[in-house]
């Protein structure tokens, strides 16, 4: 019997009546008004299309077109009654297969001696499809078509099928089902598929009403040089880009859609261009540039409106390559997307955009309007994917969007070669969760984009890490994440990791670099927001090696706020600057992170440790470029960080409220300039250390061993505290007080400042303006510190209310230094063993209104000059010693105090002891306990003894005037 027709409309049809079954009554009737899809009977296909073995062996080989060595087609229904159909599927062949099965038949060469197959056929009815008119190619003609058309059935179960050894074409694909609501894809194969012609389609498309697909046991490899899709285009749209086979079914519109790959695998294809015709065109927005048309990659899914659901369980996706997602793409007007890879593997996929997957909203569907979630469970990974622009591993455009990874599942090594978001691109939308429980996001790069991980242009909100990783990603700005806005609540829990991950511009790039056109490139070693940062938590978990040109780990463009640190590890990170074009510094702040305005509410408690951190300019730890506060240390210890300025801390502005406290310590912070704990640009209100240690911070070659403030000062207090053994290269061992007044600096509760250094002036203390209400009480120890001028306290302006009260104030060496009106009492304390060369305690370079002792001891302080415990430049007023000891401090002249040219007021000793104090030098030193250049008005003593008291000087007496 010879097939009559040669083209999708002919009337003449093949039945070949010994294999025919047929159709149970009533299967598919002619209306389905009141059908659901559950009534429809389901019918199952086989298909087997093989060419010459060896036809197509790679992307440039020519396929068969010559005789099959296979082809089968058959149906039957899966119906309780036998299987029987009631009518012959309705199968529409490509113009070489049904050349070739007309010629089969005839005995023309199909399966006679000519070699050929010989056709099996059953449960079908056949007649030839028209070519598609494709705009990327020559609309068919003069390239084989060796594929075929199933139509028409509702619910349709194809199973062990396989298409190998064949030419693609731009007549159609090679496997095209129309009409069908519901597909089963089981055992099918495809392989060693090539075009031969521009816009050759992929292999498999099911397109019209498609609302639920299964594919399980699909082995799809090496199909090359496709247009629009390489191996599986599933589509709920029947006239979008409609197959020109004959008529299809309607379109499913608004129903959702449901796909799971089960036990499957692509890969080894590749797809070269779009399929227009079918609407796989990749359109990209001129925002993100490039090319504007581009194909798919190995799977394409077009949902119809509403909610999609895409589940893969133990499905590989490899080395396919593409234009937008190379091996899985969704595209079209998408509602709620829901992606899932269950066991599965994505690895050394390729494409233009997104390496292995890309979703791709149409214009028509408003970003609000999609949202896209992509889950990743039980060890699923996607890996070594590369996109040549943007998204190495997934690519999502318009639509907020949602990442999780679980059960050891990971995302790593994947590539962005010339754009953003090594392992994730996002844009025109949010990233509103990401997602890591046991699992990791790991080494993903962009080096010459932004978010070595993730790039996401609206924000990122709601980020949780629980035992996971996130570590060695890079990237130019934002080394493992990026946000062109707000990043919000983040959480890192559970013994995870943040680790390693850099911003860092190549040094070639920098040498050409201005501090303008640098702009973002460098910043956020881990995480770069151009927007705001808050709600930031580190518990139990650790992180360390970040690197940046600013924020080593962190950085905000706008600000910083409500960081938590519980039972953390934060060290290593640096913030490396960069040398510009011009030899200037560019960046080089906030070894762990960096605010570019300001930084609020930073927590770091719990037994938490940050240590060896480093910036090479300012802060080693923080850094703000606008004001700071509520900077709380809570038993946990900060150790060994460095910077340029502020070891620890860098604020260009002002900071409120700086509390260390339970147990806290603060030790080894080096800056190599001023601020070995901190710097502060502007005013300090209120830096408290209670119960807590504070030592061997050092400020190289500056001032403020432990903190240096440009501005006013307030409240400042060492509460039940040990603060020792720090240094400055200038002044202030412990603070300096630059430009600004001191107001309220207490050393209470039995606290403990001790051994300090400051090679110029004010071992713990230096005041260049006025300062007051300076004290020392309830049993505390300052002693053995030492300076040029004040061993203790340097202040060049005036000094008021100085106390020392209850406590100890001794063995200080060059202690103290102030200018006019200052006031010091001491009861109960010791002022001990403080050394310097002017004022052995305090140097006062005004003057000084009431100094008071008071149930209180000051001794063995040393001044190689002048004023063993005092040297002032100014007046002295009412000096007050009762019920308190005064003895052994030294200096050459005025043992105990030294008023270089103003006059001594008041002189009371009541109840106390001065004795063994020295002015011991030449024949001219003078003044045992006191050397007063001017005036001395009144001196009472009573009920007190003043002995063995010395001075070398032949006008002796323990008092000298000077005439």
């Amino acid at each position: 019997m010879r097939l009559a027709g040669h083209h999708a409309r002919a009337t003449t049809q093949c039945i070949i009546t010994c294999t025919l079954v047929l159709f149970i009554a009533g299967v598919f009737p002619s209306t389905a008004t009141n059908t659901t899809l559950a009534d429809l009977t389901l019918v199952s296909c086989s298909v087997s299309v093989v060419g010459q073995p060896g036809g197509s062996t790679g992307p440039n080989s020519t396929a068969a077109a010559g005789p099959l060595t296979a082809f089968g087609l058959s149906c039957w229904s899966e119906a309780a009654d036998s299987g029987s159909l009631n009518s012959s599927v309705d199968v529409r062949l490509g113009a070489e297969l049904y050349a070739w099965l007309n010629s089969s038949i005839t005995g023309g060469g199909g399966g006679g001696e000519g070699g050929g197959a010989a056709a099996q056929l059953s449960g079908v009815r056949i007649s030839q499809r028209e070519p598609v008119a494709n705009s990327s190619s020559d609309g068919g003609g003069g390239s084989p078509d060796w594929g075929l058309t199933i139509v028409g059935l509702p619910r349709l179960r194809l199973v062990n099928s396989v298409l190998s050894d064949l030419p693609l074409s731009p007549a159609g694909p090679l496997l095209e089902v129309l009409g069908c609501e519901e597909l089963s894809l089981q055992n099918v194969a495809l392989s060693g598929l090539t075009a031969q012609a521009p816009g050759a389609f992929g292999a498999v498309r099911v397109a019209g009403s498609l609302r639920r697909a299964a594919v399980q046991g699909m082995r799809c490899h090496d199909v090359w040089g496709a247009s629009g899709w390489a191996c599986l285009l599933l589509s709920a749209d029947g006239t979008g880009g409609t197959s020109e086979g004959g008529s299809t079914a309607d379109t499913a519109g608004t129903s959702d859609f449901d796909v799971s790959i089960i036990d499957s695998a692509f890969s080894g294809s590749t797809v070269v261009g779009p399929a227009e015709a079918f609407g796989a065109a990749c359109s990209m927005p001129s925002s993100v540039g490039g090319p504007t048309k581009l194909g798919f990659g190995a799977v394409l899914v077009q949902p119809g409106r509403g909610s999609v659901h895409i589940a893969m369980h133990n499905t590989t996706l490899r080395s396919n390559a593409g234009g937008c997602g190379g091996a899985l793409a969704l595209a079209g007007t998408l509602g709620q997307v829901l992606l899932e890879l269950d066991a599965s593997l994505a690895d050394g996929n390729n494409a233009t955009w997104g390496g292995a997957i890309a979703v791709l909203p149409s214009s028509a569907a408003a970003p609000a309007a999609a949202a896209v979630r992509i889950s990743l469970v039980n060890g699923s990974s996607l890996s070594t994917n590369t996109a040549e622009a943007g998204g190495g591993a997934m690519f999502v455009s318009g639509a907020e969007t949602s990442l999780s990874l679980s059960g050891g599942s990971s995302i790593a090594l994947n590539r962005a070669l010339s754009g953003s978001g090594g392992a994730l691109l996002l844009t025109d939308g949010m990233l509103s969760g990401l997602d890591l429980a046991d699992s990791a996001l790991d080494g993903n790069a962009a080096p010459l984009g932004s978010g070595g991980a993730v790039s996401a242009a609206w924000g990122l909100v709601d980020s949780r890490l629980h035992n996971s990783s996130l570590s060695n990603n890079t990237a130019l700005s934002g080394g493992a994440l990026f946000a062109g806005g707000a990043v919000r609540n983040i959480t890192v829990s559970g013994g995870s990791t943040v680790a390693n991950n850099s911003a860092l511009i190549p040094a070639s790039s920098a040498a050409r670099a201005t501090e303008t056109s640098v702009g973002r490139s460098g910043l956020g070693g881990a995480v770069l927001s151009v927007g705001r940062i808050s709600q930031v938590t580190f518990s139990n978990s650790s992180v360390y090696g970040n690197a940046g040109r600013s924020g080593g780990a962190i950085f905000s463009g706008s600000s910083l706020s409500d960081m938590d640190f519980i039972g953390c590890a934060v060290h290593s990170n640096r913030a490396t600057g960069v040398v510009l074009a011009d030899g200037t510094l560019g960046g080089g702040s906030g070894g762990f992170a960096a605010s570019n305005g300001s930084l609020s509410r930073v927590t770091i408690r719990n037994s938490s440790r940050v240590f060896g951190n480093a910036a090479v300019n300012l802060g080693g730890v923080l850094a703000a470029v606008g004001s700071a506060s509520e900077i709380y240390l809570v038993a946990s210890n900060i150790a060994s960080n460095s910077a340029k300025f502020g070891g620890v801390l860098g604020v260009a502005s002002d900071l409120r409220n700086f509390i260390v406290s339970q147990g806290s310590q603060i030790y080894n912070n080096s800056a190599s300039d001023s601020g070995g704990v901190g710097i502060v640009g502007g005013e300090l209100a209120s830096f408290a250390i209670s119960s807590s240690s504070v030592y061997l911070n050092n400020a190289g070659s500056g001032s403020g061993g432990v903190l240096y403030v440009d501005g006013s000062t307030s409240n400042i207090s060492v509460s039940q505290s040990s603060v020792h053994s720090n240094s400055a290269g200038s002044s202030g061992a412990v603070m300096t007080v630059m430009t600004g007044r001191l107001t309220g600096f207490s050393i209470a509760d039995g606290s403990e400042v001790y051994g300090n250094f400051a090679n110029d002036s004010g071992g713990v203390l230096y005041v260049q303006s006025r300062a007051s209400a300076i004290s020392v009480t309830s049993g505390s120890y300052l002693h053995s510190n030492w300076a040029t001028f004040g061993g203790a306290i340097c202040i060049d302006g005036s000094l008021s209310r100085l106390s020392v009260v209850g406590s100890a104030a001794g063995s200080n060496s060059n202690t103290a230094r102030s200018t006019p009106g200052a006031t010091l009492a001491a009861a109960g304390t010791l002022v001990a063993n403080n050394s310097a060369g002017f004022g052995g305690f305090l140097f006062v370079g005004g003057k000084v209104e009431d100094f008071t002792v008071l149930n209180g001891r000051v001794s063995d302080n040393t001044a190689s000059d002048s004023g063993g415990m005092l040297y002032t430049d100014g007046n002295l007023s009412r000096v007050r010693i009762s019920s308190s000891s005064v003895q052994q401090n030294r200096a050459t002249w005025g043992g105990v105090f030294y008023l270089s040219e103003g006059s001594l007021s008041d002189l009371l000793i009541s109840n106390s002891s001065v004795s063994g104090n020295t002015a011991s030098g030449n024949f001219t030193s003078a003044g045992g306990v006191a050397y007063v250049n001017a005036n001395l008005q009144n001196l009472e003593i009573s009920a007190s003894s003043v002995d063995s008291n010395s001075a070398r000087c032949t006008a002796t007496g323990p008092w000298w005037p000077a005439a």
